[in-house]
């Protein structure tokens, strides 16, 4: 019949599938699979490229997931090669300091209170060595003046950039003494003064081991720091760790840290 009119052609809606294609894939490449965010960019791009189809929004999400999902796998290459060298800086940095803290400050810390006999137990005007609180003048003693030789971090307390700090000194019964858990002067002992006055052993242990540090480092009364690595469970070390598990005569196993 001449009215009857011949129906219009669909237009091809080719650009729908690909927007489609394109946002699965974005959606994929988001989850780390670095062909489909490849994929995306592409069918993305091509669609929108498209004067056909009405999915433009899916075809611009597929391709700035598929854009990001190709940033994602470069970013995670970068951090895995950049953040366990942080970790080592920091904990080098971190090992030289303690050992520093050990050789610079708390040695001469030790010499001059020592001279200075602020802790003269036996009364013979040989002073003793001292604790970490009372070098910092955080412990008073039987002195009229307290001591303020150690600066820093440890003139407040123990931990000085991720380690810790003490101080052993010999009890006169062969074995040794540390910090006193209450305040104020320590408990005067006569019969340990000559031993204390030649002999003390301070270590540095890390605060979070492998994380701040993996080096136990001990000093003793020749000036030498010594260091072994962290063992499982050690922490804090026994105060003869350095000298084997021997007395205050033994020789110290631990090797002198040179670096």
């Amino acid at each position: 019949m001449d009215d009857e009119r011949a129906a219009p052609n669909p237009e091809p809606q080719d650009g729908n599938g690909l927007a489609i294609a394109a946002l699965v894939c974005g959606i994929a490449g988001i989850l780390c699979i670095w062909p489909a965010a490849l994929a995306a960019l592409i069918m993305g791009i091509i669609a929108l490229n498209k004067k056909s189809g009405s999915g433009r929004g899916m075809a611009m999400t597929g391709a700035i997931l598929g854009g990001i999902g190709q940033v994602v796998p470069v970013v995670a290459i970068i951090a895995a090669i950049a953040i366990p060298n942080l970790i080592e800086s920091r904990v080098t940095a971190n090992e030289a300091a303690a050992r520093s803290t050990l050789k610079s400050g708390l040695f001469p810390a030790q010499v001059m209170f020592q001279a200075a006999s602020l802790v003269d137990q036996d009364g013979d005007n040989v002073g003793e060595y001292g604790f970490i609180s009372e070098l910092a003048g955080r412990r008073a003693t039987a002195a009229p003046t307290a001591a303020h030789y150690v600066q820093g971090a440890l003139a407040m307390g123990d931990i000085a950039q991720g380690y810790r700090f003490a101080v052993w000194l010999p009890d006169g019964a062969g074995g040794a003494i540390s910090e006193p858990a209450v305040p104020g002067p320590r408990p005067a002992n006569a019969a340990a003064a000559n031993a204390q006055e030649r002999q003390f052993v301070i270590y540095a242990w890390p605060q979070k081991p492998g994380d701040t540090g993996r080096r136990v480092f001990a000093l003793t009364n020749d000036g030498q720091v010594r260091a072994a690595p962290q063992a499982a469970g050690a922490n804090p070390p026994a105060w003869n760790d350095v000298f084997a598990g021997g007395g205050w005569d033994a020789a110290a196993s631990w090797p002198v840290y040179a670096r």
